[in-house]
């Protein structure tokens, strides 16, 4: 008995020291050193900002019945084809749609069909024809446009050639005509040198 009552008592006193150290409060933060973010929670809050708001924007929001394509789109009547049979729902098939219609009109359509692509055609060949033609033409003139001042070109160059050799005869005759003043003009000294009556007529040269 009194071993058992010693052991009851060992552990309620371990209880209680554990009950003790679960039940004591937390250490408290005393400063905002502990922990470095509080100070400037604390001075702005979350939330907080300097944006003045003076009036809210209105959100438009667009719904199924306030879209405006949504609303074109269901304002178009419903159709199908001709051949329903085509279609892959057993709702809308008609397969008695072929046995209703008249072969005779189907052909007929066909035939208006078929003459309107051949004439379509016809008319496109045709024009087709007339820019090809008209092509050939525009190449043909082209061409001889070309010819027509690759000559001239050829013309122009012998022209400068040509006036190049006007320019060396114009210096040439410059120094002809410069010499045969001095000439002259050495005739008139001699002329003068002579004896009165021996002694020519002035010598006078006529150009033109």
């Amino acid at each position: 008995m009194g071993l058992e009552q010693s052991s009851h008592a060992g552990v309620a006193h371990k209880l209680g020291k554990v009950h003790k150290k679960g039940s004591s409060p937390r250490p408290s933060i005393s400063s905002d050193s502990d922990v470095p973010y509080i100070s400037s929670t604390v001075n702005n809050p979350i939330g907080g900002h300097d944006i003045v708001v003076v009036k809210e924007g209105s959100l438009d929001i667009q719904t199924v019945d306030t879209d405006e394509d949504l609303l074109k789109l269901q304002a178009i009547p419903q159709f199908l084809p001709i051949l329903r049979g085509s279609l892959h729902s057993p709702i809308i098939c008609d397969a008695d749609v072929a046995d209703k219609l008249d072969h005779r009109a189907v052909n007929r359509l066909a035939s208006r069909y078929q003459d309107h692509l051949r004439q379509c055609a016809e008319v496109v060949s045709t024009e087709q024809n007339a820019l090809a033609s008209r092509i050939r033409e525009m190449d043909y003139a082209v061409s001889t446009l070309s010819n027509m001042l690759t000559e001239r070109q050829k013309k122009f160059a012998k022209y400068v050639e040509q006036l190049s050799r006007v320019h060396e005869l114009s210096g040439m005759l410059q120094t002809s005509q410069t010499l045969l003043t001095k000439t002259i003009e050495q005739l008139d000294t001699l002329n003068k040198l002579l004896p009165p009556d021996e002694q020519l007529e002035p010598f006078i040269m006529v150009t033109g």
